[in-house]
């Protein structure tokens, strides 16, 4: 959960409540604080870049691959812009894409990222976390900010 470094349980978060909508196996890959591309020492094994192939391979084949990253690589300490991060993300897909290929597979990619962000005091984003997070990319995504205060997580 937020702040906490802790998981919703699996009915509140969204996966959980997208499993229930059908006859859809949802394979759950999150770890907070993980990021596009980023390394940090204060948070280790949480690249994204690093796990994508590893964590396509596990789980392969696969129709659709749903990439929810990068509000992670707003925080303060990154300093990173917002077209840093989208290359982020692109170097997750390219790399999932990769494996996939080699495999003779394509399933579909839908990126969800990054979902709203409360910003508060002593938080790790700060204003500009927002701002990098408004910003809208020329690829095709669904917005998390859009969604404002849903309560999914």
């Amino acid at each position: 959960m937020p702040g906490q470094g802790t998981r919703y349980p699996g009915y509140i978060r969204w996966t959980g409540r997208l499993a229930r909508c059908g006859e859809l196996e949802i394979i759950e890959e999150g770890l907070n604080g993980r990021t596009t591309v980023f390394s940090d020492n204060l948070e280790p094994f949480r690249n994204g870049l690093d796990y994508a192939a590893q964590c396509v391979m596990s789980h392969f084949p696969l129709d659709v691959i749903i990439i929810m990253l990068g509000t992670n690589d707003t925080k303060c300490r990154y300093n990173v812009s917002a077209s840093e991060i989208r290359y982020g993300m692109e170097e997750v897909v390219i790399r999932m894409k990769e494996f996939c290929r080699r495999k003779g597979e394509s399933p579909q990619f839908l990126i969800i990222s990054p979902p709203y962000i409360h910003i508060r005091e002593d938080a790790e984003f700060d204003h500009s976390s927002e701002v990098k997070i408004r910003q809208p990319e020329s690829y095709p995504f669904i917005n998390g900010v859009c969604l404002g205060k849903a309560p999914i997580h």
